[in-house]
């Protein structure tokens, strides 16, 4: 956490980029990730967790490490970006906000994987012409990771 991140990547007058501080500050602990039917998920260590989960992660974990980091640096810049995060992600609400506009980020920053359509999908416009529904109406596509949350310094700029 917290490494390579140089405030000067960042314009915090934008919403999209608190969310990329925030997907920067936590990698590679914490990763974000987008599935070929836009569901968003997290994952700390590799395990899925919820996003009310993420946030006490943060105010508790994350809070630790970097009062235990602050404690044993005079790095100023390092400071600087410690009182940035605590400034922005700080308040729950503010967090959570950022948490949600990560959605956005994966949805149309990021590359994305080739999704594979699901073979038991049937569009609902099929089970509208009076046909009772058997079983659900699945998503239209396997649920593999379609886009994945990199951090900046590992990302080219989309053009």
């Amino acid at each position: 956490m917290f490494d390579n991140i140089s405030l000067n990547y960042y314009n915090f007058g934008f919403q999209l980029q608190r969310s990329q501080f925030l997907i920067d500050t936590l990698y590679p602990n914490v990763t974000f990730h987008l599935d070929c039917n836009d569901h968003f998920h997290i994952y700390r260590h590799n395990e899925y967790i919820a996003n009310d989960e993420l946030i006490f992660y943060i105010h508790y974990i994350v809070s630790g490490f970097m009062f235990m980091s602050i404690q044993n640096t005079t790095n100023f810049s390092m400071l600087h970006i410690y009182h940035q995060f605590i400034d922005m992600f700080g308040d729950v609400d503010d967090l959570m906000k950022s948490i949600d506009k990560i959605y956005i980020l994966l949805k149309y920053r990021y590359t994305r994987n080739k999704c594979e359509i699901n073979p038991e999908y049937k569009e609902y416009k099929e089970y509208k012409e009076g046909a009772t529904v058997v079983g659900p109406i699945y998503d239209k596509y396997l649920p593999t990771i379609k886009t994945t949350a990199y951090t900046s310094v590992m990302m080219k700029p989309k053009i």
